[in-house]
């Protein structure tokens, strides 16, 4: 079995948000995909698996985080 090679893609999609991808040649998309945006009051991250289920991160200015709220 061989190493594949990843190439990490950092695609911004606006002045608040980016999204995070790992590439493969062989295979496309090895890992799970990440969205990050920012809001005047928190941070939103979003991670898409490999299977398309979204889970969604919340961070609060105050400190507070949800998860798949």
């Amino acid at each position: 079995m061989t190493e594949l090679e990843r190439i990490l893609k950092v695609v911004p999609q606006s002045e608040h948000s980016l999204i995070i991808e790992t590439h493969s040649p062989e295979v496309g998309i090895v890992l799970p995909t990440i969205r990050v945006c920012a809001f005047d009051h928190a941070m939103e991250i979003e991670v898409i698996d490999l299977g398309g289920v979204k889970h969604i991160i919340v961070i609060r200015q105050s400190g507070d985080i949800e998860v798949d709220a």
